[in-house]
């Protein structure tokens, strides 16, 4: 079906998220967008969920920074803070603003939670304490998160769907599961062994966590 976004005609749904992927994968590192390119990728901002923290005081400029070889959407405001952004949440809302999107999101989440419990089981294996990398404080278990350091979590459920082909309105969430599951349990496999090859995880103080976030490290 015909779709018209930011005043460009595409055949499809599909062939406009083939070009957003297109700009992405062939806009050199930390060089800015520019033009229809730029309006493009501009107009999905509305759509993301989180889309006053990721629009922020304003747009400045909107570059593709690669992290481990995986290009990424970089917004950088007025103000010079910088956040990044996953075009393919923002593609999942276009006609069709539901939540769908949030539980697949929490779908991938809750698959890695062992992952990051492990994570966290290595880092007090042998003490009480660590000492939290982006504060320097001392930091008990309670107090601790296991935070994705270099591919964002967005980043890499990004790069994931697109190693299989898929949109996130096509991922399946098992209705009848008590909290959200993936339905596809061969998906779900794939991306626990995605996320262990790739993701790089390290224990960090809330504190520390929160000024993260802050500076749209998610």
């Amino acid at each position: 079906m015909r779709v018209i976004f930011a005043d460009q005609e595409f055949a499809s749904k599909a062939a406009l998220h083939q070009t957003i992927r297109t700009i992405l994968t062939t806009t050199p590192p930390d060089t800015a967008l520019t033009g229809r390119a730029r309006e493009l990728v501009v107009a999905l901002l509305p759509y993301h969920d989180n889309a006053n923290e990721k629009i922020g005081v304003g747009v400045r400029d909107i570059y593709v920074r690669t992290t481990l070889g995986s290009p990424g959407f970089i917004i950088r405001h007025v103000d010079d803070t910088e956040i990044d952004f996953s075009y393919r949440w923002c593609l999942a809302r276009i006609n069709n603003p539901g939540a769908k999107h949030h539980d697949v999101d929490k779908a991938f989440r809750n698959a890695i939670i062992a992952q990051k419990n492990a994570e966290r089981d290595r880092a007090f294996a042998d003490r009480e304490y660590i000492t939290c990398p982006i504060t320097g404080a001392l930091t008990p278990r309670t107090e601790s998160v296991v935070h994705h350091d270099g591919p964002t979590f967005a980043t890499l459920v990004d790069d994931f769907l697109a190693a299989c082909g898929l949109g996130y309105d096509e991922v399946v969430v098992d209705p009848h599961a008590a909290s959200c599951r993936l339905a596809d349990v061969e998906l779900e496999r794939d991306w626990l062994t995605y996320h262990q090859t790739f993701a790089r995880l390290v224990v960090v103080s809330k504190t520390g966590h929160a000024q993260l976030h802050a500076r749209g490290q998610r």
